[in-house]
């Protein structure tokens, strides 16, 4: 699968430099990592997640280092943070968040980037009208390397690209794998 037309055309559109490359088929990005022979806090891990239950449920974007984990309490709190400020701003109800969970890979297929094989996720939630987080270890790395929708291709983009690309809210919720 070639790169998503949607994520060549908001790269464009932000007149910044990115190279695609193409490697073998990974489908992590500690093994993407390892095969582009480049440090993994370079490499963007983009999830989708759930965020509450039944028809109330949000899903969201988020992006952490390869070389680390996700820490779920960490982001609820910080999702729990923004989204209290979201409602307080426009002046709408603001109810916790208390579950949080991986999406399901049919419901990532199928509404979230509307492709019947699988694929990966960009780190840009305006792609896909959902709001997107970064963990600000990665707003460090020289350059970074994030999905393109296939696995056997990524995009290369310079430091600091990510902010300049869209608005992406920054936090802390990584934690180093054991």
């Amino acid at each position: 699968m070639p790169i998503i037309k949607n994520l060549e055309k908001l790269l464009k559109d932000a007149k910044i430099k990115y190279e695609i490359v193409k490697h073998k088929t990974v489908y992590t990005a500690l093994d993407k990592a390892n095969t582009l022979k480049i440090k993994p806090k370079e490499v963007v891990k983009t999830v989708v997640l759930k965020l509450g239950i039944g028809k109330v449920a949000q899903y969201v974007i988020a992006s952490i280092p390869a070389d680390k984990n996700f820490d779920k309490e960490k982001f609820k709190k910080l999702y729990n943070d923004w989204l209290k400020k979201t409602a307080k701003a426009e002046k709408k109800v603001f109810r916790v968040v208390k579950e949080i969970d991986f999406a399901a890979e049919a419901i990532i297929k199928k509404n979230i980037i509307k492709i019947k094989k699988g694929g990966t996720v960009p780190p840009f939630g305006s792609l896909f009208k959902l709001p997107a987080f970064i963990d600000k270890s990665l707003l460090k790395a020289k350059k970074l390397v994030i999905n393109a929708g296939g696995f056997g291709e990524s995009v290369i983009i310079n430091e600091g690209h990510i902010e300049k690309i869209e608005k992406i809210t920054k936090g802390s919720f990584s934690k180093s794998k054991k």
